[in-house]
């Protein structure tokens, strides 16, 4: 089986859906092994000080890092997209420096948000084009061991979290924050997680 670590998805944030992460990555037959590692409402810049202040002991060395921040650097201080991206990139890079056999999973920043017409949100937007430096980003980079595969990773479940419905007129479709999946328009809900 494979050990993860998901860095920065606290398990506070499951909102009360913390049997799920233990079935899914804590049970004896799971297939993946893994911790939550992250704290409410933090963004890049603290996430990375911890880091290099002694919050990555030298025994914690798991196969796969699963890297989720940004969101509250958007929310909580209204870092631009580019902010976020540089952000969340020395987070990568410094995880990197110091496992460098591990493989680094980055999580796009997930919808957030009221909006009943996503596109359109300055929100979603900014956020959008974080979330293409973060691919182009790893998209670009080299870090590949002997056996060729890369060990940067990207994943942008964005989509999955929208619903989508035609405007009044029948025309034009919107996106909105599917509350179902993310019942407080931030976090994922039991079924988010769940299907997710």
């Amino acid at each position: 089986f494979a050990t993860s670590t998901f860095i920065n998805e606290p398990l506070d944030m499951l909102k009360g859906n913390s049997d799920v992460f233990h079935h899914l990555f804590q049970a004896p037959e799971s297939k993946v092994h893994a911790i939550a590692l992250g704290i409410s409402g933090d963004v890049a810049p603290e996430l990375n000080w911890r880091l290099r202040n002694g919050e990555l002991p030298d025994g914690l060395n798991p196969q796969i890092w699963w890297l989720m921040i940004g969101t509250n650097d958007f929310g909580r201080t209204g870092c631009n997209s580019k902010m976020i991206a540089a952000g969340v990139i020395s987070v990568l890079e410094l995880i990197r420096a110091q496992r460098p056999a591990a493989t680094v999973v980055v999580n796009a920043i997930l919808p957030r948000g009221e909006a009943t017409d996503i596109q359109n949100d300055l929100g979603w937007l900014e956020i959008s084009k974080a979330n293409e430096y973060l691919k182009c980003y790893v998209d670009s980079s080299s870090a590949t061991p002997a056996q060729g595969e890369k060990l940067i990773k990207f994943v942008n479940d964005s989509e999955f979290f929208l619903s989508q419905r035609r405007d009044e007129t029948g025309g034009e479709t919107k996106f909105a924050v599917n509350q179902t999946l993310l019942s407080d328009s931030l976090h994922p809900s039991l079924l988010g997680y769940q299907l997710w």
